[in-house]
């Protein structure tokens, strides 16, 4: 059994009614006809809420005004009397409504008690209610007025208040339980939300669904003479007369609630009003359409409730300003004002809308991350060298110079021939690259040293030669940057939304530059297409958006990986806070996540506004790509680099043989002898 917890203490607003005395004395007053309606109320009570969703266990939420009346104790008193109890009770007013020190946020109320004094009173009691950890706008709020005996019209006029205020906290399943006008009859009404042409925005009409007959003073007279001359005088006598007397109020219940559920599935198309952010590919803006991911979903769902999507594109400027709870001009003004019912174009949970706004079950990952230009390409002169790596261009040079300077040892140990070094290096080089020499060796041993060379320089050739033509002619790039770390150590400027720096909270050093160096964006999409001429700046945004919208392509922006994300989130629809179709709403979004709906829309939308096909496209780009100057521009620095060596070393020689013809100059002639004897011999 749960335990019933009384917020207030009950013996201060509940006067005991249990004596014979007390019995009598009400009847003698014309309370008694007050006491017989608490049955039938306590009866309905017991009705509205053990249907609703939390049939088992939960919480009752009972709010009393201060001055309770008479039949306000005696149902406070009934409930606190039954013997088993499906859930608890919290009862309090205006001011204790609020406490929560009791209750874990997990547990929701099942239903409300509202004893008003009239409807303006909603106002007052629906904050505290609303604050409460177990707010529940969908379980059942049963509402009595303290005066019963209203006349007809003042009470059509209360109830249809009374329904309009809940309404306006997004309250549907309201019954209104009353004394009908002159009558023993106690009746319960209600108003559903889509019936007939009302599309849920005022309460038009209202139904009697159920009726409970009492039997008041007049008719039970008789019955209660007899009893009073029959009264017993022990105690025990008195106990069994007092438990009589509850049974002899005699009821009569009818039901008239065959009007179907307070929310139809097909809501005979009523517009829903929907608020898209313009951002690719959730929300794409024509000049006479709105298309997008998102916007098919919100149809597909709308055929589906047979509602009637009508489309606001807003401003994409406004997105990008700071997010304030600002309801005049902010991003959600629309939705807090009432003037949209739904709002989407990728949009996720802060601390905002949690706070005024609620939202659907998630239906995309998507995250916010940095994006940066492509790295440019690199230098064309550098192509040429580029055919290797660094240590393949290292070991083939000091091959030709090892092989060079053995080709010079065997000639000089031959000592048949006055070659230099230098003559024997460029015969290395020529054989190495397939280029022919005149050079005819005697000895067998140079013979087959030359000849293993010669192997050496097929396989050399041929790799160069099949790397040649494609090294020159495929673009090479710089280092990409690749992260947060990266792009702070090149000295990056970095902007977006000046909602990011809610998320660059961290104290490391990275973050501090981020946000010391960080410069807000008022249009997202201009700052991604500066991407194409600025190589220093870094821009926060949407991945999705980023990968699928035509202002920029992927071949001039690189996006972070996930690792280095901003922050991750799911994609989801805003709804006004606590809207009434949106458990319909999640239902619809859930199974079609679980068909693989959205992955199907999603690809459809990015192929849609590609509008170009894979073979189309591949046919569209050309393979070939002729030489130019500029992929030859290292093969010509390479020829003016050795004309100008050559040029030098030419003065140096003419240098060396002028000082070394001297004998004051031993060291230059000993040079010129080393390098230089052939060539000195054919001078003399």
């Amino acid at each position: 059994m749960l335990t019933v917890i009384l917020r207030l203490v009950l013996q201060d607003f509940i006067a005991p009614v249990k004596t014979l005395d007390d019995r009598l004395f009400l009847r003698d007053h014309a309370y008694y006809d007050e006491i017989a309606k608490v049955p039938c109320i306590i009866s309905l009570v017991k009705k509205y809420i053990d249907a609703g969703e939390y049939q088992q266990g939960g919480l009752v939420v009972i709010s009393i005004p201060r001055d309770l009346n008479l039949i306000g104790k005696r149902i406070l008193e009934e409930l606190n009397e039954e013997i088993e109890h499906k859930g608890s009770f919290f009862i309090g007013n205006v001011e204790t409504l609020h406490a929560v020190e009791d209750f874990p946020a997990s547990t929701r109320s099942r239903g409300y008690i509202l004893l008003l004094d009239n409807a303006n009173e909603v106002e007052k009691v629906m904050p505290p209610i609303k604050a409460h950890p177990s707010w529940n706008p969908t379980a059942p709020f049963i509402v009595l007025f303290s005066e019963t005996k209203m006349s007809e019209f003042r009470l059509t006029v209360q109830t249809k208040s009374v329904m309009q205020e809940l309404f306006e906290h997004s309250v549907v399943d309201v019954y209104v339980i009353s004394n009908r006008y002159k009558t023993s009859v106690i009746q319960s009404q209600t108003w559903y939300p889509y019936e007939g042409k009302n599309c849920g925005e005022n309460v038009i009409s209202v139904r009697t669904i159920n009726e409970c007959e009492f039997f008041g003073e007049e008719q039970s007279t008789g019955n209660e003479t007899e009893k009073n001359n029959n009264e017993k005088t022990d105690d025990e006598e008195e106990d069994e007369s007092e438990e009589g007397t509850d049974d002899e109020l005699f009821l009569l219940q009818y039901d008239f609630s065959n009007l179907g559920p307070k929310l139809p599935f097909y809501m005979h198309e009523c517009p829903v009003r929907v608020a898209a952010s313009a951002l690719e590919p959730f929300v794409i803006k024509r000049k006479t359409k709105t298309e997008g991911f998102e916007v098919v979903m919100t149809k597909v769902i709308s055929e589906q409730m047979n509602l009637v999507p009508i489309f606001k594109t807003q401003d994409p400027i406004i997105a990008d300003k700071l997010i304030t709870e600002n309801n005049i001009t902010g991003l959600y003004a629309d939705i807090v004002n009432n003037k949209v019912d739904i709002m989407i174009g990728g949009m996720f949970d802060n601390k905002i809308t949690s706070k005024i706004l609620s939202s659907s079950i998630g239906y995309i990952e998507d995250d916010l991350t940095w994006c940066v230009a492509t790295a440019r390409s690199a230098p064309t002169w550098m192509n040429v060298f580029a055919i290797f790596d660094f240590m393949t261009w290292a070991i083939a040079v000091i091959l030709v110079w090892i092989t060079g300077m053995g080709l010079y040892f065997m000639l000089k140990y031959e000592n048949k021939r006055a070659d230099n070094f230098i003559w024997c290096t460029l015969v290395a080089m020529a054989v190495s690259i397939n280029v022919s020499a005149p050079y005819h060796p005697t000895p067998r041993y140079i013979r087959i040293f030359l000849a293993s060379f010669f192997l050496y320089s097929m396989h050399f050739s041929a790799a160069y030669q099949s790397f040649l033509v494609s090294v020159i002619t495929q673009p090479r790039y710089q280092k990409q940057v690749k992260d947060q770390e990266m792009a702070v150590s090149y000295g990056f400027t970095f902007t977006g939304s000046e909602n990011i720096l809610s998320y660059l909270h961290r104290n490391d050093s990275t973050t501090k530059y981020i946000r010391d160096h960080f410069v807000p964006c008022k249009n997202i999409d201009k700052c991604l297409v500066d991407l194409k001429t600025d190589e220093t700046k870094a821009v926060a945004t949407s991945r999705l958006h980023a990968e699928n919208n035509k202002v920029v392509t992927d071949e001039h922006i690189f996006c972070f990986p996930r690792s280095s994300n901003i922050h991750s989130y799911a994609v989801k629809m805003l709804v006004r806070k606590d809207y009434h179709l949106l458990p319909k709403f999640d239902d619809l979004i859930a199974r079609a996540v679980e068909s693989g709906l959205f992955g199907k829309w999603f690809g459809e939308e990015k192929a849609r506004r590609l509008n170009i096909k894979p073979l189309q496209k591949a046919a569209s780009q050309s393979t070939a790509q002729p030489l130019t100057l500029k992929h030859l521009a290292g093969a010509y620095a390479l020829l003016f680099f050795g004309l100008v060596c050559s040029s030098l070393s030419f003065c140096l020689e003419w240098i060396v043989f002028y000082l070394g013809s001297t004998k004051k100059y031993k060291f230059f002639r000993r040079i010129e002898e080393l390098f230089m004897s052939n060539y000195r011999k054919k001078i003399q």
